[in-house]
């Protein structure tokens, strides 16, 4: 027992300086990180909703996301009366995470799939067909067989982006 005791001296020193290195090298890359995550997010934001101008990330517990069939994970009011709506819903599986852009009109200004784990992948060019629709003829925007559960999953998402903005726009 006690040749042991000193090999397991020198495993927690290694562990602990390793550990160390990781702290230290997450300090410097933390910042950079955190630089190229806001610019994929405002290239993602200007994508959906071109011409919105700035955007302001609005705090969700403020939010009335209680009549929404997804998960609204962010909100953005861009200066020229859009919003951006971030959420997550399901498909054929889970994950199926949407960014939908609604002009100050009310009507899609475009979709995008920003991550998902469906295994034919249309969830990535669906958001063409929704362009333009309203929370009016969301409903009427046919779904793609074969694919039924992913492209439900994406309309519920574009729906209850939807109705959260016209909520927010007082419409």
């Amino acid at each position: 027992m006690k040749k042991s005791l000193p090999n397991v001296y020198v495993l927690t020193a290694i562990c602990l300086i390793t550990a160390l290195l990781l702290a230290f090298v997450n300090s410097f890359t933390m910042p950079v990180i955190k630089a190229a995550e806001e610019k994929a997010t405002q290239e993602a934001l200007l994508e959906v909703l071109p011409g919105g101008g700035t955007f302001e990330k609005l705090d969700i517990a403020e939010l009335d996301t209680n009549a929404c069939a997804t998960d609204i994970r962010e909100v953005y009011k861009a200066s020229n009366g859009g919003y951006v709506v971030k959420s997550m819903s399901a498909g054929y599986s889970t994950g199926l995470q949407i960014m939908v852009g609604i002009g100050p009109d009310g009507k899609v200004a475009g979709s995008k799939c920003l991550a998902s784990a469906e295994t034919l992948g249309y969830e990535k060019t669906y958001g063409a067909d929704l362009l333009n629709a309203d929370i009016n003829n969301i409903s009427d925007i046919a779904t793609v067989s074969g694919a039924t559960k992913t492209t439900t999953g994406y309309k519920k998402a574009v729906t209850d982006a939807l109705k959260l903005a016209n909520a927010l726009s007082g419409n």
